[in-house]
């Protein structure tokens, strides 16, 4: 009986100290609050990010509610976007932090760390501090990025004003103007240029509602993407251009090397007649232009048939070229499903390569050419041989692999608009071929225009 008891005791205590421990973290993520004191939540999230709240720290959700003291932070490649109701209002970069001061009737935050995008338009009075530096926006979009002893904080709709702690020194700042500020140095009001926005930033500004009120418009932020897509995909052109010149150098030295040492193998036939035993003899003589070996001996001169060295011609080749593109651009809309810290690995026009033309030799095939483009442009690629297809299969390219984007996601190819139904290493590539590789979230292809 007493045994009995005592194991009812334990489970009871187990069971409390497992209530408690829901009671805990429950209370520390909002899971029992009847009503939140706050409509600011996390509305998207790519990577993983992070949460500090009352010392504990847990990685955030969808629609994780913000609460005044929390700290939010982004690890490497990830992103974070905090809106109230139905409105993004701030935009956290990679490697980011900030600390929610209060959220009432102002709201006030600190940018600890990296860069955020805030769109403050008609909403509350926003407060944002960097470093020692104040920042009182009202209907205004503006960016702060927090470095070591330095900061920006460009304008790009309505006015800020900032202000330093220390100093009081003030300064204000409108639509096209950028803040910056240098330790100890005070701050400087410059002109902002279009072409000095970071990809993520041009990202960011194309999802807000741009009207005249902004100091660039849709068009000049997709002209800097197109731009630097061309600048990208020159460069990735010059670089295989530059590859293949090396490697036909390098054949063509194989080859003279081959020819030389087949005309000295061929030398090798031709004969030289010596003296006999008369002493008054002269020396053999070899005429090359026709291949014989003369001598003369006693005043007489013999003349002996050797063959002459013959070079093979080798028969022109022409030159034949096809175009490569490698995409992923259908993972831009299946964000939520890629794997966690993957996001820096996804281009922000989600070209991995830009249709590069390519020369390639009799024979060869897709897997031939996706190879040497990936290698030539230092694109990491994996792939593995599968025997009972006789064919190579393609795991990765540029780290994302098959499943990281959904269970029915990974490569396929296509070949001038068709998506063959056998292996990469089976299709054999013939002059002026378009090559495509894509990457499929949904429907085995079905997003490529490829399913089955």
């Amino acid at each position: 009986m007493k045994k009995k008891i005592l194991n009812i005791c334990m489970v009871l205590v187990v069971l409390l100290m497992i209530a408690g421990g829901i009671v805990t973290v429950g209370s520390v993520k909002g899971w029992f609050e009847k009503e939140t004191t706050s409509d600011i939540t996390v509305s998207e999230k790519t990577g993983i990010a992070k949460i500090e709240r009352n010392g504990v720290a847990f990685e955030v959700d969808r629609d994780t509610t913000v609460r005044a003291g929390d700290k939010l932070y982004t690890q490497k490649g990830a992103t974070l976007t905090i809106s109230e109701a139905d409105t993004a209002r701030i935009y956290m970069n990679s490697d980011a932090e900030i600390s929610v001061e209060s959220i009432g009737d102002t709201i006030e935050f600190e940018v600890l760390k990296g860069e955020v995008l805030v769109d403050a338009r008609e909403w509350k009075n926003v407060t944002a501090i960097s470093g020692e530096a104040e920042i009182y926006m009202k209907d205004a979009v503006i960016s702060i990025s927090t470095q070591t002893g330095s900061g920006e904080i460009p304008v790009y709709s309505g006015k800020i004003d900032v202000k330093d702690k220390k100093s009081e020194e003030a300064v204000t700042a409108k639509s096209g103007q950028v803040v910056s500020i240098v330790e100890n140095s005070g701050y400087e009001v410059s002109k902002l240029k279009v072409s000095s926005l970071n990809d993520f930033i041009i990202q960011q500004l194309a999802k807000c509602d741009i009207d005249e009120s902004f100091c660039f418009t849709k068009a000049d932020l997709k002209a800097v993407q197109k731009e630097r897509e061309n600048e990208i995909l020159k460069a990735q052109q010059e670089l295989l251009e530059k590859n293949e010149s090396a490697s036909d150098e390098e054949e063509t030295g194989t080859a003279n090397r081959n020819e030389i040492a087949e005309n000295l193998d061929n030398g090798e036939g031709e004969k030289v007649a010596e003296n006999g035993t008369n002493p008054g003899s002269n020396e053999a003589a070899t005429n090359s232009g026709n291949g014989q070996t003369t001598s003369e001996s006693g005043g007489e001169t013999q003349t002996e048939n050797t063959p002459p060295s013959q070079t093979v011609e080798q028969p022109e080749t022409h030159a034949k070229y096809c175009t490569i593109e490698i995409r992923c651009d259908t993972i831009l809309n299946n964000m939520q499903n890629l794997t966690p810290g993957l996001e820096g690995y996804v281009p922000s026009n989600g070209t991995v390569l830009g249709t590069s033309k390519i020369e390639f030799t009799e024979g060869e095939t897709v897997f031939d050419v996706l190879k040497r483009a990936c290698d030539s442009a230092g694109i990491q690629i994996e792939y593995s041989y599968t025997p009972i297809y006789e064919s190579y299969y393609i795991e990765g390219i540029n780290h994302l692999y098959e499943f990281d984007c959904g269970n029915e996601s990974g490569w396929m190819y296509k070949v001038n608009g068709w998506f063959p139904n056998y292996g990469c290493s089976s299709y054999t590539v013939q002059e002026g071929d378009t090559i495509v590789w894509c990457y499929t979230c949904n429907g085995l292809g079905a997003d490529v225009g490829g399913g089955m």
